[in-house]
């Protein structure tokens, strides 16, 4: 870390000369996985930053590098790390982060592979954390995905299924009924 508070305590862009982490919470929104932050910096640093209070706990896993309410891209990236591996940004949330405008921005919606379980770290969310819905897929081929920070499907991925007057969690081998978690 370049300095002692990192890019997170000065606020800004991370320089030139600031560690990968700095550069990892800047791009995810200030939001880290607890093994993150702890690979780079050790879990002894990592707890003493949050029992201070300069860092917050949002659930079993996923830290804020602050103390605030979370933000939009915040709750965002919350949503995709709680979810945990190779989860993505789905739905009604990536066509609102896609620029669709008419549609509701929560609850967020996020889709898993159908071979992983959902994390009850869901379930733990705070309150400033609004209800996410995860799916599992068994199938999400490269061209559904759009390259942003945090990954998500495109809104050709699956707005053409909402169209056809269809509902995704029905269709045999593709998806399964979403689980709902809420910090309420």
């Amino acid at each position: 870390m370049s300095g002692q508070a990192g890019w997170w305590g000065r606020g800004g862009v991370p320089g030139a000369g600031d560690a990968e982490l700095d550069w990892l919470a800047f791009e995810q929104s200030g939001v880290l996985t607890s093994r993150q932050a702890a690979d780079s910096l050790g879990r002894a640093t990592v707890r003493g930053l949050v029992r201070s209070g300069r860092w917050r706990a949002i659930c079993h896993d996923v830290l804020l590098t602050g103390n605030g309410r979370l933000t939009r891209d915040q709750q965002l990236w919350v949503a995709v790390l709680a979810a945990g591996r190779d989860a993505v940004l789905a739905g009604a949330t990536a066509a609102v982060e896609a620029g669709v405008r008419g549609l509701r921005p929560e609850p967020l919606y996020v889709l898993i592979p159908a071979t992983r379980q959902v994390s009850g770290t869901l379930r733990q969310l705070p309150l400033d954390m609004p209800a996410v819905l995860v799916r599992r897929s068994t199938i999400l081929p490269d061209s559904h995905l759009q390259l942003a920070r945090p990954m998500r499907t495109s809104v050709a991925g699956h707005w053409p299924t909402r169209q056809a007057g269809r509902d995704p969690t029905t269709r045999r081998g593709r998806s399964s009924p979403p689980v709902v978690s809420s910090a309420v």
